[in-house]
C-alpha cells in the first residue's frame, strides 16, 4: 500500500517543522509519495475514490467554511469530490474536549467570533448535501488515523450513517441515524420533533 500525499500539505514544504505525520509513516514502514492531488490531502495509490483532507484545528476548518477569502477554494474542492463520486473524509486535529462531532458545539475559538454551534450547522450541511464524513483525532494519532481511514480498518470511512445535528431553532445536539443525503433546501425532521434545514451552496 502506497499513500499519495498532496504536494500542498504543509509538512511537504522545505524546512517545515511539522513532521509528526511523515515521522510516523517512516517509523511504521508506510510507503508514501508526494504529488499534487485534485481533492484532499491523502489517498491510496490506485484508489482515488476515497480521500482524507487534514485540518490542523477547528479554527482552520472554521476559516475554510466561513471566511470569504478562503471558503471559495474549500467549497470548490467539496463540490469537485461530489461530482467525481469521491468520498471526502475531513480529519480534524483537535484533541482536548472535541473527540466527536457531538462535541463541536462546546468549542470556543480564541481567534474568531465563530461559535461551535454555528460551525456544526455548516459541518452538517456539508455532510447531508455532499456526503462529507467528519473524523477527529489528536496530533499524536493523525498519521495512524489516516492509514486506518484509507485502508478501511477503521470502520467509519465511507459509512456516513450517523451524524450529530443541532436542531433548527437552537435545540440540543441529537444523534440521528439513517438520514437521507443529497436533499437540497429541505427541512429534515429529527427524532426530537424539530427540523434542520440542509442545502448546498
Amino acid at each position: 500500500m502506497k499513500i499519495i500525499v498532496d504536494s500542498r500539505e504543509k509538512w511537504t514544504q522545505p524546512g517545515s517543522a511539522d513532521r509528526h505525520i511523515p515521522d510516523w509513516f517512516e517509523k511504521h514502514g508506510v510507503e508514501y509519495e508526494v504529488r499534487k492531488l485534485e481533492v484532499g490531502d491523502y489517498l491510496i495509490e490506485g484508489h482515488p475514490e476515497l480521500v482524507v483532507d487534514r485540518k490542523k484545528s477547528l479554527d482552520e476548518l472554521a476559516t475554510n467554511l466561513m471566511n470569504r477569502n478562503d471558503s471559495a477554494r474549500f467549497w470548490r474542492e467539496v463540490r469537485r469530490a461530489h461530482e467525481q463520486h469521491v468520498k471526502l473524509v475531513i480529519l480534524c486535529e483537535c484533541g482536548g474536549q472535541v473527540k466527536t462531532i457531538n462535541d463541536v458545539p462546546k468549542w470556543r475559538s480564541k481567534y474568531s467570533p465563530v461559535t461551535g454551534r454555528r460551525l456544526i450547522n455548516e459541518m452538517i450541511r456539508l455532510e447531508m448535501s455532499y456526503g462529507v464524513l467528519w473524523q477527529f483525532c489528536d496530533k499524536r494519532s493523525t498519521a495512524r488515523r489516516i492509514v486506518e481511514l484509507l485502508s478501511g480498518t477503521d470502520g467509519n470511512a465511507g459509512t456516513g450513517k450517523t451524524a450529530a445535528v443541532r436542531s433548527h431553532g437552537g435545540g440540543t445536539v441529537k444523534a440521528v441515524k439513517g438520514f437521507e443525503k443529497g436533499k437540497t433546501n429541505k427541512w429534515v425532521k429529527l427524532k426530537c420533533g424539530r427540523k434542520f434545514r440542509c442545502g448546498r451552496r
